[in-house]
């Protein structure tokens, strides 16, 4: 047997063990909540960094460059903080959603990226 049917094998358990047994409904909410809210962290924390590390570039960046860059990476951190409620909705704004955070992710790194040609 090679690891992906073992790999799906494990999954296909897992899930009918969430499904069959009751209680663990709760549980599994409670555990998606709680990575949910590590992965938001997470996030923060790397784009923290990344602004420690490069924060003498963005000081450099002109005036409406700068205000791009922050207000993409704003905009970006905000749709992934709403993400329960695009993905609940479904439809149209998990369209929105894809287009929310791909542009603002473009926006920051293209007014980063423009004058960092420059050094």
């Amino acid at each position: 047997m090679s690891n992906n049917v073992r790999n799906i094998l494990i999954l296909l358990l897992v899930a009918l063990v969430v499904v069959a047994v009751p209680g663990l409904g709760i549980l599994t909410s409670l555990v998606w909540l709680i990575l949910s809210i590590a992965f938001i962290v997470v996030v923060a924390w790397v784009l923290y960094g990344l602004w420690k590390r490069h924060r003498s570039e963005i000081s450099y960046l002109s005036g409406w460059r700068r205000q791009l860059f922050f207000g993409g990476a704003s905009v970006a951190l905000l749709t992934l903080v709403a993400t329960p409620f695009f993905w609940r909705q479904g439809g149209v704004l998990v369209l929105v959603w894809l287009i929310l955070l791909g542009g603002s992710t473009y926006a920051a790194f293209r007014a980063f990226s423009a004058d960092r040609d420059y050094f």
